[in-house]
C-alpha cells in the first residue's frame, strides 16, 4: 500500500483502473484518499478517466432502473409471496425492535393493499424530490462574472507568488485535423521573458484565428484573456454548468465573426483554468487543455529557454572607453507589412477598428510601422497598449483624451457617441405602440435594433479601409501568410456584418410579415469580378438599410404610405446584403492566395495587375 501511496504522489506516475474503480463506487481506505485526492487535482489525464468511470456507473444505474421498473411481478401472490418471505427471512436472522418488526408487517400489509395506481404515483412523487435535490445540487453556485473573476484571481495568485520560480504548464490543444502538445514557462516574478514559441508554418492561420479569438498564442489557457474576448460580447449568452466532478464551464456565445462559441473551464476548489475551446465558423472546435502544471525551482529549469536579463554595471573610474552602439539591421518592406497586419489583427481583438481614433500609419521610407490615436480611459489605453505588446518594429503612440487635453494638441477631442437618441415620430410608431404597449420596453427595442446597425455600419467601414490600403501592388508584397490573414480579417468582418443584419432581420419580421416585398435580382450583379468592388457594394447596401433603419424608428414623417414603402425597401435591401455578403465570402476564399509573386514591382500599373487577379 506504501508503493501506491508513492505512485499516487508522483507527477509522473498515473492512477491505475482498479484504485479509480474503488474510488468511484467509495471503496478506498481513509489512509488512500488523501494521497488520491491530491493526485487528481493534479492530473488532468486521471481526472478524466475517474469522470468517464464515474459516467459510466451512473449510466448503468439508469439503465438497471430501466430494465428493472417496466418488469413487475405480473400476478400479485407472487409479490404477496415474496414478500412474506423477505419478512421470514428478516426474522430469522436477527432479532430486531418491536418498532423495526411493527415496520415491516405495516408495509406489507400496506403494499399488499395499496392500489398499483397510486404506488407508482407514490414512487413518480419520491423519484421526483429525489431528482429535484440532485439538480439543486448539481447547480453551480457562481455567475459567469463570479467566475472570470476568480479565475483571474487565481492565475495571478499562482503567477506572482511570493519566491522565486517558474510556472510550468504543458498544454495539448487538438483541432479537427489534429493536436499539438505543447510546454509552457512562466517566471514568476515577472523579471525573465521566456523566449517566444514560433508558431509552426502550418498553423499560422489557425494562430491568428484564435487571436481574434481572444486567445495568446503563449498564454492560451489565460483567464484575462477570455474575460477581455468575452466583455465585448453580449451580455446574455452566458451558461455556467457543471462539466465534471469538481469543475465548472462557462459557455460564451460569439455576437458575430467567425467565433460562433466559446467555453472556459475551470476547477471549482481553486478556479484554476485548466480547459478552454474556441468554435471557429470555418474551422471548427478548437480544444486547448492542460495536461501538466507545476511551480519549479530555476534550478529544475533550463535558463535558455528565458530571454536573458539586460546587465546593471557601473562604469569603473578608470574605464574611459565609449563603445558604440550595435547598427540595427532595418526590417524589409515585407516585414513591415507583416507588421502592420500583426497591428491590424491585434487591434481588431479588442474592437478598436470599428470607429475609434486609432489609426496604424505606415509610410513607405520609415523604418517601423505607427499606432496612434486617441483613447476615452487609461483602462482602454491600457489594453490596446496590452494587445500590441511584442510585435516587432511597431511604434506605440496612444494617449486619453485627458491628457491630450493637459497637452492642448487640440479642441473637441472625444470621440462621437454611437449611441442611438430616441426622438421625433417613427413611421412604426403605430405598430410599435401595438406591440410594445409599455414605453420602456418600445425604447429598448428601438436601441437595440438601432445599435445592430452601426454595428454593421462600423465593421463595414473597417471593410472599406482594408480594400483602400491594400490594393493589388500591396498585396503583391505580402507573403502567403499575409495574405492569409488579410482574408481572414475580411471573413470575420463579414461574418460580423451578415450576423448583425440577420438579427436585424429578426427583429424586425413581426413588422414586415404582413407586407408583400418580392424583388426580382435576377440577371442582375449583386457582384463584381474583383473583391473590391464587392467590398464597395456591402458598404452602400448596409449604409441603405441603417438609413431604412432610422427612418422607420427614429425620423419623423406624416405620409401615409411611408411606413410600407420604407418596410419594403428595408426588406429588399437587407435582402440583397445578405447576397451580397455571400458572394464577397465566395470571392476572399480565392483571390489572396492567387496574387502575383513576392517581389513584383510596386509601380507596375494597377489596372493591368487588376486583370491579372482571378476570383
Amino acid at each position: 500500500m506504501s508503493l501506491l501511496r508513492k505512485l499516487v504522489a508522483s507527477s509522473g506516475a498515473h492512477l491505475s483502473d482498479d484504485v479509480l474503480s474503488r474510488h468511484v463506487s467509495g471503496e478506498v481506505e481513509s489512509r488512500e484518499l488523501d494521497g488520491i485526492q491530491k493526485h487528481l487535482a493534479k492530473c488532468w489525464k486521471c481526472r478524466s478517466r475517474h469522470d468517464e468511470l464515474d459516467r459510466a456507473a451512473m449510466k448503468f444505474v439508469e439503465l438497471h432502473k430501466q430494465l428493472g421498473a417496466p418488469n413487475p411481478p405480473e400476478a400479485p401472490k407472487w409479490r404477496e409471496t415474496f414478500l412474506a418471505r423477505l419478512d421470514q427471512s428478516a426474522l430469522e436472522l436477527a432479532p430486531s425492535p418491536w418498532w423495526s418488526r411493527f415496520g415491516h408487517q405495516f408495509g406489507a400489509q400496506w403494499s399488499a393493499n395499496m392500489n398499483p395506481v397510486l404506488a407508482s404515483a407514490a414512487v413518480l412523487l419520491v423519484a421526483s424530490v429525489v431528482l429535484f435535490f440532485i439538480w439543486q445540487r448539481s447547480l453551480p453556485s457562481v455567475s459567469a462574472s463570479e467566475l472570470l473573476q476568480r479565475a483571474e484571481s487565481s492565475d495571478s495568485t499562482a503567477a506572482h507568488a511570493d519566491g522565486p520560480g517558474v510556472v510550468y504548464q504543458k498544454i495539448r490543444m487538438k483541432t479537427p485535423r489534429g493536436f499539438l502538445e505543447r510546454d509552457l514557462y512562466r517566471d514568476r516574478a515577472g523579471r525573465r521573458k521566456a523566449k517566444a514559441d514560433a508558431v509552426p508554418a502550418d498553423l499560422m492561420v489557425l494562430s491568428a484565428k484564435l487571436q481574434i479569438a481572444g486567445v495568446d498564442w503563449a498564454q492560451p489557457l489565460s483567464a484575462s484573456d477570455y474575460k477581455s474576448w468575452h466583455d465585448r460580447q453580449e451580455a446574455d449568452s452566458d451558461e455556467v454548468k457543471r462539466s465534471g466532478k469538481n469543475l465548472l464551464t462557462l459557455t460564451t456565445k460569439g455576437s458575430g465573426g467567425i467565433v460562433m462559441q466559446e467555453t472556459l473551464t475551470v476547477r471549482e476548489e481553486d478556479f484554476h483554468p485548466v480547459e478552454r475551446t474556441v468554435e471557429l465558423l470555418d474551422v471548427g472546435n478548437v480544444e486547448i487543455a492542460e495536461v501538466n502544471y507545476a511551480v519549479l525551482g530555476w534550478d529544475a529549469v533550463n535558463e535558455d529557454l528565458f530571454e536573458p536579463l539586460t546587465p546593471t554595471i557601473a562604469p569603473a573610474s578608470s574605464l574611459h572607453a565609449v563603445m558604440a552602439p550595435a547598427s540595427r539591421v532595418p526590417p524589409t518592406a515585407t516585414q513591415l507589412l507583416d507588421t502592420e497586419l500583426q497591428a491590424r489583427v491585434a487591434l481588431h481583438t479588442v474592437g478598436a477598428d470599428l470607429g475609434e481614433q486609432v489609426e496604424v500609419v505606415h509610410e513607405s521610407h520609415a523604418s517601423v510601422v505607427l499606432v496612434q490615436g486617441l483613447v476615452n480611459t487609461p483602462e482602454r489605453k491600457r489594453e490596446l497598449s496590452a494587445a500590441l505588446q511584442g510585435i516587432p518594429d511597431l511604434d506605440v503612440t496612444l494617449q486619453t483624451v485627458d491628457e491630450a487635453v493637459a497637452k492642448q494638441e487640440s479642441e473637441d477631442l472625444v470621440p462621437p457617441s454611437r449611441e442611438p437618441v430616441v426622438t421625433g415620430h417613427p413611421a412604426l410608431e403605430d405598430k410599435l405602440a401595438q406591440r410594445f404597449p409599455n414605453s420602456d420596453e418600445r425604447a429598448a427595442f428601438v436601441n437595440r435594433t438601432l445599435s445592430l446597425a452601426d454595428l454593421a455600419i462600423a465593421h463595414a467601414w473597417a471593410l472599406r479601409r482594408l480594400e483602400e490600403r491594400y490594393t493589388v501592388s500591396q498585396m503583391a508584397l505580402l507573403n502567403q501568410s499575409g495574405r492569409q490573414t488579410l482574408e481572414l480579417l475580411v471573413r470575420d468582418h463579414v461574418a460580423t456584418i451578415g450576423e448583425e443584419i440577420g438579427k436585424e432581420q429578426e427583429l424586425f419580421r413581426p413588422f414586415l410579415d404582413s407586407i408583400q416585398t418580392e424583388h426580382d435580382s435576377s440577371g442582375k450583379s449583386l457582384g463584381r469580378e474583383d473583391w473590391r468592388g464587392s467590398v464597395q457594394e456591402v458598404f452602400e447596401s448596409v449604409e441603405k438599410v441603417q438609413e431604412d433603419v432610422r427612418r422607420l424608428l427614429v425620423d419623423p414623417s406624416d405620409t401615409p404610405e411611408v411606413p410600407e414603402t420604407l418596410s419594403r425597401d428595408l426588406q429588399f435591401g437587407i435582402t440583397t446584403t445578405k447576397a451580397q455578403l455571400s458572394v464577397l465570402t465566395d470571392q476572399v476564399s480565392s483571390p489572396f492566395l492567387s496574387i502575383p509573386a513576392i517581389g513584383a514591382v510596386p509601380g507596375q500599373d494597377e489596372s493591368k495587375k487588376s486583370q491579372q487577379e482571378k476570383p
